[in-house]
């Protein structure tokens, strides 16, 4: 048999307060490393980017 708990209506809210608030900091977060991605990528500028070779990646000989 399970046990279940009934939460009062001040724990639902407090509950839901904090997933609220989980979700902007994790869309924070998101935000952040797409910004801090964006300005490495645009500070890098196309010579950091090794150009590609033509041909197998294992050389003969």
């Amino acid at each position: 048999m399970v046990e279940t708990v009934e939460l009062t209506e001040e724990q639902v809210a407090a509950r839901r307060k904090r997933s609220v608030a989980m979700a902007w900091c994790l869309g924070a977060l998101v935000v952040a490393f797409f910004v801090g991605t964006m300005t490495k990528i645009q500070t890098a500028g196309p010579t950091s980017i090794p150009p590609r070779t033509s041909g197998t990646a294992i050389s003969d000989g």
